[in-house]
């Protein structure tokens, strides 16, 4: 007691007295929300009990029923009741087990708010540790979340080569970005071991301390599970990112064996599209020049049409001579007009041939 008396003359006269009277506080606090959940949570179980004990009694009124009928129709319900009752009893054992554990701690908060030599500073430090990891683990996340939006967003590729190439160096970028981030998630993890290293020589300085240290070191134990946690979720992390790198690296590949594709397709589509234009002017050429023999022709044929006609007014020679003088035979048609018309069926079929090879392409 003298001893006791004296730690608390010591630490009235620690400016850090204060924050230990916070910290205090804070467990009475969290001791009478711990109190209130444990309240709750054997009421929960009273409910429970209650409901197994209705259903329990159900249960023994359906089993005692003597109708062979009645026992038939109600089998089915039998068994439902029994598995209700099953999950019932399940679920009073868990809040059990809840109430059991609410009860250790605090028990355990009992025992640290009566041990004077609780080092305040020590669990503040700890404290303020443990919210910065959940700070970073939130971070990491969203840096995360981040790369699955970026990811997404390169998924959708145009087919243009443009497009192709500036994505590909956005993924270059992007590969970059996140080398730069798997070594950041490297060093944390680093961190995190050095820090559950640190822990694990502070959870053998304590464990010499002996018996009135016991809070602290099962406090400590504590604190070093959520490292390891903390650390196991940062590493399926750094997993995670090192796949995306791999996927990224993946798609990169593809979209570098594909633009030479493109490069060909278009460069074949180009080529044909000169062809195409080529074969049309030439197809132009020629109809011109068809339309210039159909020209001539037209104009030896008036020529000659009036030379019959001078023919037959002047000497009135029998129209089969006439013909013959002037190359037409028995049917009336010359070979001009042959000639004209082999020409236009000429131009007509170029000019067919081209219309369907524009149509295909």
């Amino acid at each position: 007691m003298e001893e006791h008396r004296s730690n608390e003359t010591e630490t009235q006269g620690n400016p850090g007295h204060g924050e230990s009277m916070d910290m205090v506080q804070d467990k009475d606090e969290l001791l009478r929300k711990k109190d209130s959940e444990i309240h709750e949570l054997q009421e929960a179980s009273m409910i429970k009990e209650m409901e197994i004990n209705v259903l329990k009694s159900k249960l023994k009124e359906h089993e005692q029923n003597t109708d062979s009928h009645v026992v038939k129709d109600d089998s089915e319900e039998i068994l439902i009741l029994r598995t209700l009752c099953k999950d019932k009893e399940f679920v009073v054992d868990a809040l059990n087990k809840q109430v059991e554990s609410l009860q250790e701690e605090i028990l355990a908060f009992q025992q640290q708010q009566t041990d004077a030599n609780v080092d305040a500073a020590e669990f503040k430090e700890l404290s303020a540790e443990n919210e910065a990891l959940k700070y970073d683990c939130i971070s990491k996340n969203e840096r995360i979340d981040g790369l699955l939006a970026q990811i997404k967003q390169l998924e959708s590729v145009s087919e243009s080569s443009n497009t192709i190439s500036a994505e590909n160096e956005s993924l270059k970028a992007d590969i970059k970005v996140k080398n730069e981030r798997l070594e950041t998630l490297q060093q944390q993890v680093e961190m995190l071991e050095e820090n559950f290293a640190h822990h694990q020589n502070e959870l053998k300085v304590f464990s010499a301390k002996g018996d009135e240290d016991q809070a602290i070191v099962d406090q400590l134990h504590h604190d070093l599970e959520n490292a390891k946690g903390q650390i196991k979720e940062l590493e399926m992390k750094l997993k995670t990112a090192e796949e995306e790198k791999t996927i990224s690296a993946q798609e990169l590949a593809h979209f570098q064996s594909t633009f030479p594709a493109l490069e060909d397709s278009r460069n074949r589509e180009e080529a044909k599209r000169k062809l195409l234009e080529s074969n049309l002017e030439v197809l132009k050429d020629e109809l011109a020049k068809s339309r210039a023999a159909y020209m001539e022709s037209k104009r030896e044929l008036d020529s000659l049409s009036s030379k019959k006609q001078s023919i037959q007014k002047d000497e009135f020679l029998p129209v089969d001579q006439v013909y013959a003088a002037i190359g037409i035979d028995a049917s009336g048609k010359s070979e001009v007009e042959v000639t004209v018309v082999g020409l236009v069926s000429l131009g007509i079929s170029l000019l067919l041939a081209l219309i369907f090879s524009i149509v295909s392409w």
